[in-house]
């Protein structure tokens, strides 16, 4: 209450942002809808599926839109195999600490099997492993022993289906929500409490 005197001239000033609910109103209709996120910077490239649940990052992030549950919990499964995951960490930029960005342009050039003949049997059994793993995962505080269990299935089926395929058709980009427009990225960054993007 003691801003309440003062609040007319504290809105007036020039430097002064629109409320945090007319940033999301005018954000991406994507960020409402089921996403797989992963954080810009990180130690180790991690992806999750969100749903339909509204959430708001509170740090620097990207997103890909899906359409359906399953897709969303294959990407995720896939994003987070040991195969993916050694592809991006020899590719990202480096930060300090330890640390990697892991850009849009990174997560676009990573191949996409799943479109071909050869991968169908894989699908449902990866989507099933990882929907068991974000089950898991939203009840613990450090991952476990079950974890690692599927983990480990989740590595062994994605490098069956890579050593199946000789040749990825599409890349990760050909994914696109129908919500999207031709105008808006595919791989959306939503950033709240640190606009820069700084690393240091």
């Amino acid at each position: 209450r003691w801003f309440e005197r003062v609040a007319p001239r504290l809105d007036e000033r020039k430097t002064t942002r629109p409320p945090l609910r007319h940033a999301i109103a005018g954000a991406s209709p994507t960020l409402n809808h089921k996403k797989v996120v992963w954080r810009d910077i990180a130690q180790l490239f991690e992806a999750s599926y969100c749903n339909d649940i509204k959430i708001i990052p509170i740090n620097t992030v990207y997103y890909i839109p899906v359409q359906t549950d399953d897709e969303g919990y294959l990407l995720a499964a896939w994003l987070n195999s040991a195969y993916v995951r050694n592809y991006c960490n020899t590719r990202a930029e480096h930060a300090r600490g330890g640390y990697r960005r892991f850009f849009a342009w990174l997560v676009d050039t990573i191949p996409w099997p799943f479109d071909d003949t050869l991968a169908k049997p894989y699908i449902a059994k990866l989507s099933t492993l990882s929907r068991k793993a974000h089950d898991i995962a939203s009840k613990i505080e450090t991952p476990n022993s079950a974890l690692a269990t599927i983990q480990n299935d989740i590595d062994l089926l994605c490098d069956k289906c890579v050593a199946a395929i000789e040749r990825h058709t599409k890349p990760l980009s050909s994914l696109r929500h129908p919500h999207a427009t031709p105008s808006l990225p595919l791989f959306q960054q939503t950033i709240t409490n640190d606009e820069r993007g700084d690393v240091s």
